[in-house]
Formats: structure tokens, sequence, C-alpha cells
């Protein structure tokens, strides 16, 4: 008996029968597309190839691990992204984590931001440089202190992005747990070790670069509304760029909720800052706008200050080092950490810290040396 070769409609008949999950639309032009559509899974997720096509099972393989292939022949063929979590995965988790009312209530917009990057390059990370399947493939049972630590290490050049990657793994899997107290939930970022690193943060701008800005842009400009903004008033850059007239209270107080901290402040405005503000061009609702009269996001902000601090000769001041020189300043001037928390917002002490210790350790260096040049000036005057 002579057997005849199927035709390829029977041959794709044959294969929808034979792939488990797959599905076979058929547009009004009598196209056939497929696509795998996971068990509980909203969306499906396309294979650009016929199933007598070569290359079809790989295709096939990667959407059962709910992964897409790039379409033949397009740019950037070669990655293999993500494009649905699989259930019980790591990726899985993270993506309830990020999607719970706990992390929306508990974190800022920009903050949300911030963390959904940092998670997300965990999950599309591959576990090793050879291996097709992704950190976020990795079941729960099965991600460990090993993968932790992978991740962590994948950025050792930059410690404090490594131990953000350990420390929102933490945070992830210490939800998992208030979240799901009767399952028996093992948190593999727990006991995994910060990297060790020196950094002084920010730049804490000087006297001296405090009037190089000033001479820059006087009184009445964008750039020196902004700095005064950030100068008298110790505050972030998210927050500066909200502030406006609906702040202002009818003696003069500046009263607001921090964005972070969602703290809620009252700052006296100091005669400089209103006399800043006084003379400049500012919009309806904000203080600072753009040239369209638009206001500034955050980051916008932030780039348009560094090319303002460039442009001073100041490449290595920031808008957050005026924060900073603000916190010393008062240190210097003997306030107590309670007192600069009461202006910056914070609430630990050791926060505080951080920005002032290197005024404290000129003032009690100074304090000290009081001490010994009038025990000397005693022993010099006493008789022998």
């Amino acid at each position: 008996m002579i057997l005849m070769p199927m035709s390829r409609s029977e041959s794709r008949e044959m294969a929808d029968i034979r792939f488990k999950y797959l599905v076979r639309d058929t547009s009004r032009h009598d196209t056939h597309r497929y696509y795998v559509r996971l068990p509980g899974a909203k969306k499906k997720i396309r294979i650009w190839l016929a199933p007598d096509d070569p290359g079809f099972l790989d295709a096939y393989q990667a959407a059962r691990e709910g992964r897409q292939l790039a379409k033949p022949g397009s740019k950037g063929a070669a990655p293999q992204k993500a494009v649905l979590a699989i259930p019980g995965t790591f990726r899985a988790l993270c993506e309830d984590y990020l999607s719970s009312t706990t992390f929306k209530a508990d974190n800022n917009p920009i903050r949300q931001r911030t963390v959904r990057g940092i998670l997300n390059h965990c999950w599309l990370e591959p576990i090793s440089p050879k291996s097709p399947l992704l950190m976020g493939d990795c079941k729960i049972v099965t991600f460990g202190a090993k993968h932790v630590i992978i991740l962590r290490d994948r950025k050792a050049d930059t410690p404090v992005a490594a131990n953000n990657r350990v420390r929102e793994i933490r945070r992830v899997f210490n939800w998992k747990q208030e979240e799901s107290p009767e399952e028996t939930i093992y948190n593999p970022a727990a006991k995994v070790k910060m990297l060790s690193h020196e950094t002084k943060g920010f730049h804490s701008w000087t006297l001296k670069e405090v009037a190089q800005f000033e001479a820059k842009y006087p009184i009445g400009t964008r750039p020196r509304l902004a700095f005064d903004l950030l100068l008298y008033t110790a505050q972030r850059r998210s927050d500066i760029v909200q502030f406006g007239r609906q702040h202002v209270t009818d003696d003069g107080w500046l009263v607001f909720t921090q964005n972070k901290t969602k703290t809620t402040l009252e700052i006296p405005i100091i005669e400089p800052l209103a006399e800043s503000i006084a003379a400049s061009a500012i919009g309806q609702m904000q203080f600072l706008v753009t040239n369209y009269g638009k206001p500034y996001s955050a980051n916008g902000f932030g780039n348009t200050f560094r090319t303002w601090c460039d442009d001073a000769g100041l490449p290595h001041c920031s808008a957050h080092g005026l924060r900073k020189a603000t916190s010393a300043r008062l240190a210097e001037l003997g306030c107590s950490e309670e007192e600069i928390g009461a202006i910056t917002g914070h609430l630990d002490p050791d926060q505080i810290k951080v920005y002032t210790r290197a005024a404290r350790q000129k003032l009690m260096a100074a304090s000290a040396m009081r001490k010994l040049a009038a025990s000397l000036n005693r022993e010099q005057k006493s008789p022998t």
C-alpha cells in the first residue's frame, strides 16, 4: 500500500489534536493563527509558526512555559520574554504581590514603579547563562537562597542595586507568609546577607557651592526658585514639584503631606524663600512649571535641575544634596535630631544621622578642642 503524504491543511488539523492547550483561530480571510491557552490564564500566547513549520515545537514548548518567542525574522528575535506567569512560580508570586492592596497602600507611585522594575528584572534573569529558563519560571517550592544569591551577585558591581534585589524579594515572601498563614512558606531571602559597601550618599552642598549657584541664577529665575524651595524646606523633589499656593496658610506656613512617607508637615516659610516666590513667575496650582506652563514630574524636574547644576559648573551637586545640606546646617547650628526631623519628616533618628554625621563630627571636634584649649590655659596659669 502506498501512503500518500498529508496535505498542509490535514497536517494542521492533526497538530491541533496532538498538542495540548493549542488553539487555532481562523480569520475571515481563512488565515489560521495558533495560540496556547494555559489553564487559568486570561491571555493567549501567540505562536507565529504553523505546526508543520520548522521551529514550531520550540515555540510551542516556550508557550507552555508561559513565554512567547519573537516573530521569526523580526528585530530581536532571539530573546524569549515571558508574557504570562505560570501559576505557582516565582513570577506569579511577584505579580500577586504587586497587584495586592497591601503593596499599593504601603507605597507611593514612585516607589511602586521602582519596586516593579526591580522584581521584573529579577524574574526575567536566566537561571544560568546557558539556560533558556528564567528565574520567574522557578516553582516557589524550588526557588531557594541559591537563586537569591545569584540574583544578588549579578549586581555585585553596584552593591546598592544588589541589596535592593534581596530586600524586595524578602518583602515578597514576607507578604506571602502574612497572606497565607495556613501555608508553610519558606522565605529564601531571609538569611541571605547584604553586600557590604561604603558610600557617602549624595554630595552635601557647601556654602561656596550655594553661593556659586545663586550667582549663576538670580532671584526671579526658575532655577533659583527651585533651588530656594529645595534649600529652605529640605524636602524631596517629589514634594517640591507639588508645592503651590494651596499649601500656604494665611500666616505664612507651608502645610503639605510628603509624597513618599505620607507624613503631614508644617514648615514656616522664612524670608529668603518668601522673597524668591514673590519675585518669580509661578503656575496656577504649582510654584514650579515648565516653559509650557505644565507641572514637572519628579523625574523630569530631577533631570532639569541636573542641567542647571551642570551649567553652573556644579556637576557633582544634585537636588537631593540640598536636602542633605540643610539637614547638616541645622545640625551645625546645634538643632536636636527631633528638630531636624520636624523639618525633614524623618521619624527614625538613625536616618537623620546619615544626613548630619559629618556636621555632628565637626561640632564635637570643635567642642573637644575648646575643652582642650581651656584645660591647657588653666595649667599654664596655675603655679608649679
